[in-house]
């Protein structure tokens, strides 16, 4: 099982799977939109997914959101 290394990195791959913008997660966790799309590229990397659809494919499978 792959687990992420803090909660605010599920918040923010809960909130991309939701749909929300980018600017919108930044917005409202109080970062910058560099900050997160670094947050994203982490999380991508260690669910070593390549896509959106495969984000979300794996995260599932994983357990980390249902």
């Amino acid at each position: 099982q792959i687990i992420l290394p803090d909660s605010g990195s599920v918040i923010v791959l809960k909130s991309l799977l939701q749909g929300k913008s980018p600017k919108a997660i930044a917005s409202d966790l109080g970062i910058t939109d560099k900050t997160l799309y670094a947050h994203r590229a982490n999380i991508m990397q260690k669910l070593n997914a390549r896509s959106h659809a495969e984000l979300q494919e794996r995260a599932l499978s994983s357990g980390i959101i249902s």
